[in-house]
């Protein structure tokens, strides 16, 4: 018996289990070599991964909020140069961006090959086929059961893809699969150094810097709390992509931002007729289904990251290590977690008032006390209703791509009704506990909306872009709620409206005399008006 205990002691950490005397076989939930001989859960998790990449196939529309501001700037990535498109008039290279460089790269390597538009279907399958791959890869390298990977699939499809946070999401996969690399490496017989977390940094600082981030500081906690991590590891691994962050940003310091940005006596004529993008329509794609899916999706992101988070409490002391390193994963998981949920925009707030993330910290606790996967009853029934709830989701996933097809095809039909060569202004309206009597500007309003091959110039900023065109017509804090006709609608032929119908006393237009602007097309989900009397917008340098 004192052998066998010594044999423990000097045995890794996660390293694979005896066999088992009884069956003569490794221990059924092994999570280092489990997956690879469940062939239950290889069909299950090859099946939700083909479907979920699917996803981004079948449909021709994909209910992304920023996809047509991604759209346009990929698609003058792809044609920067052309001399019938003239697009180097308007747009110059600006190098010292670097969160959407690897984005934006990617989407001109494959869009010069197919289209931009394909690019970016092969941009998002990309996506979705990392994230289940590495947080099954996290599993296995933490010894955690595999059964847990299938709640990456719900994480797929989330809030922070839904409003075209793209390169984000992306970055999130490979933080997981760069920590799963860190820890094969420590758990190594022998821990030498290895480039292959420097290349990780180095791919993380042109992805995102919130994922770059967060992904410094994982290491940074493994580096205080894991003896097993020695300082030339850690410089080995943080100094390259260190200093690229820090040189690129003194490069931004000062500058415009972006991998490109239009100067500021650009103006874009619809009359150009330039066809940059396949689909490049204004989606304003809105939250119909309510706040009750996000809150199941934060549910099923919270039993995702529930084996990082605590797994079993008999590993919380394991050999070799201090007992705070052995919580080193259910801290660090929490920074991604930190990360993840709290983006630099309303929805990081929104969630951290929401009193579910209570349910997160109950799960959690109970999850650390004992894995609900394990032995009869989870082989038996938790796997299975694991399974049922993944798909479950990804039908939900897909009846709300369904269901967006149909709002786009009354797009279609208002876009009909506007002749190529005008001056549009597309206006979106949202409904929400947060968004109530309130005309909602901070991702619709700037966006260019081509129909029938022309683009509309409009101010905006995002994604490091700055857009300015020739005159200025509205100030610099104008906001949807502020909206009037004489000061800003007047510059433009017609109007198009999200959400008509549902408008009430807050119609943008209620105040305007019937005599200067008709209805043309009304649906369900959409209003477009003619401006029976449009002005011409004021030339550089005059006033408003």
């Amino acid at each position: 018996m004192g052998e066998r205990n010594d044999e423990r002691q000097d045995a890794p950490p996660h390293s694979a289990p005896r066999i088992d005397s009884r069956d003569g076989s490794r221990a059924r939930s092994d999570p280092a070599i489990g997956w690879r001989r469940d062939r239950p859960f290889q069909i299950v998790f090859a099946a939700l991964l083909v479907a979920t990449s699917a996803l981004f196939w079948f449909f021709e529309y994909l209910p992304l909020q920023d996809l047509p501001q991604h759209l346009a700037l990929n698609s003058v990535v792809v044609h920067f140069g052309d001399a019938a498109r003239q697009t180097s008039r308007y747009y110059e290279w600006d190098f010292s961006a670097w969160t959407y460089l690897g984005f934006r790269l990617f989407n001109w390597l494959f869009g010069l090959l197919a289209t931009p538009m394909i690019a970016m279907r092969l941009y998002l399958t990309l996506y979705a086929l990392l994230l289940p791959l590495a947080m099954l890869r996290l599993l296995a390298a933490t010894g955690r059961n595999h059964w847990l990977s299938l709640f990456a699939f719900p994480l797929v499809l989330n809030t922070n893809l839904h409003w075209g946070f793209l390169s984000f999401c992306l970055g999130a996969a490979l933080v997981c699969l760069a920590l799963a690399q860190h820890e094969r490496q420590l758990s190594a017989t022998r821990r030498s150094l290895s480039v292959g977390q420097a290349l990780f940094g180095l791919l993380l600082v042109v992805t995102h810097a919130q994922a770059f981030l967060a992904w410094s500081v994982c290491l940074g906690l493994f580096f205080v709390v894991d003896r097993r991590y020695r300082l030339s590891m850690a410089l080995c691994d943080l100094s390259p992509a260190s200093l690229l962050f820090v040189g690129w940003s003194a490069m931004k310091v000062g500058a415009s931002g972006g991998v490109f940005h239009i100067s500021q006596s650009s103006w874009l004529s619809v009359g150009q007729n330039w066809e940059l993008f396949e689909h490049a329509i204004f989606l304003a794609s809105n939250y119909e289904h309510g706040f009750f899916w996000e809150r199941l999706w934060i549910l099923c992101a919270t039993l995702t990251i529930l084996p990082l988070l605590a797994g079993n409490i008999r590993h919380w002391r394991e050999p070799n290590l201090p007992w705070i390193a052995s919580l080193r994963y259910e801290l660090l998981t929490l920074v991604f977690v930190g990360l993840y949920f709290a983006m630099p925009y309303w929805i990081g707030v929104q969630f951290c008032v929401n009193p579910r993330m209570l349910l997160f910290a109950a799960l959690t606790i109970v999850a650390a006390i004992k894995s609900p996967l394990d032995g009869r009853v989870g082989r038996y029934l938790a796997r299975p209703a694991l399974a049922l709830v993944a798909v479950a989701y990804l039908v939900l996933n897909a009846s709300i791509f369904f269901g967006f097809q149909q709002r786009v095809g009354d797009f279609e039909r208002a876009l009909a009704t506007i002749p190529p060569g005008r001056r549009l202004l597309p206006m979106a309206f949202t409904r929400s506990p947060l968004f109530t009597r309130r005309i909602d500007f901070s991702h619709f309003g700037g966006y260019y909306v081509a129909a029938k091959g022309g683009l509309v110039p409009m101010l905006w900023e995002a994604n490091g872009v700055r857009v300015k065109p020739r005159y200025r017509f509205w100030p610099d804090d104008w906001m949807g709620y502020r909206f009037s006709y004489d000061r800003f609608g007047r510059y433009f032929h017609y109007f198009l409206f999200r959400d008509a119908g549902r408008f009430g006393r807050e119609h943008p237009l209620r105040s305007v005399s019937p005599g200067r602007v008709e209805l043309l097309f009304r649906s369900p989900h959409w209003e477009v008006w003619r401006n029976r009397h449009p002005v011409e917008p004021p030339v550089p340098g005059s006033k408003r």
